[in-house]
């Protein structure tokens, strides 16, 4: 069994694969909750011989690898941008500078759609552009909430119910108190962002598919007819799919 990790800033997950790379498991736990408990449930369920890691924080990754070798032997093998080049044109690119998520998941759009527009909503938002083998290149900003502490710090009206927050996602009415309104102005500010993706690729590169992935697309409420002309997937954990490809060669 192979043993494919996704370490995100965020989250850490895990996919186990059979050798003719066939998902079998599913595992995620938050970074802060990392522990040797929660690879030894992994290993004790699978018999696992390679483990390919895909990181954007090499600091948990190292953390990572000494966690799985105090519990196995099995081979570790770390994947890097480089692994990409004979699937992806990544001439216009440095490769110290393109996250291996980015690359995992513009291979997933490459084998998957053949031309697409991939968003990822993750701890920050990311959006790319693939025709065929040219990744066209990136769009990157940080999520919305990040920002809410600093405006609940900065305003005197505004206290947050954290709570109530994490409660209350699907919402574009105007607000009733400050959850729905800050809410209402966070899905109507990412449907704005993905509008206006949708509307640039379309126009410059004629992509008309979008797919959505990411830890946080849960929580986006999203009208799809407000970009008719693209139809709309949403995929969970397309990254770690993105490495699947690479690794089976499919």
């Amino acid at each position: 069994m192979y043993l494919i990790i996704d370490n995100g800033n965020s989250f850490l997950k895990a996919s186990v694969y059979d050798q003719l790379g066939n998902e079998i498991a599913f595992y995620e736990i938050k970074n802060d909750a990392i522990s040797l408990s929660f690879f030894q449930e992994i290993f004790n369920h699978h018999k696992i011989t390679k483990c390919y890691i895909g990181s954007v924080a090499p600091n948990l990754m190292n953390n990572v690898i000494n966690l799985i070798k105090a519990i196995s032997d099995c081979q570790i093998i770390i994947i890097k941008a480089k692994d990409f080049c004979d699937e992806l044109d990544l001439s216009k690119f440095d490769l110290n500078e393109l996250g291996v998520d980015i690359l995992a998941y513009s291979l997933f759009l490459k084998k998957t759609y053949t031309k697409a527009i991939g968003i990822c909503f993750g701890t920050a938002l990311f959006a790319i552009g693939v025709s065929n083998s040219v990744l066209h290149g990136a769009i990157i900003l940080p999520q919305i909430e990040s920002g809410l502490k600093q405006l609940e710090q900065n305003t005197e009206l505004i206290k947050i119910d954290w709570k109530e927050m994490n409660n209350k996602h699907s919402y574009l009415d105007f607000g009733y108190n400050t959850p729905t309104a800050l809410i209402s102005g966070i899905n109507h500010a990412y449907n704005g962002i993905i509008m206006s993706i949708c509307n640039y690729f379309y126009q410059t590169l004629k992509l008309n598919t979008l797919c959505i992935t990411g830890g946080n697309s849960g929580k986006l409420l999203f009208d799809q007819n407000n970009v008719k002309q693209t139809k709309v997937y949403w995929v969970k954990n397309a990254v770690i799919k993105g490495y699947a490809f690479l690794i089976f060669n499919k």
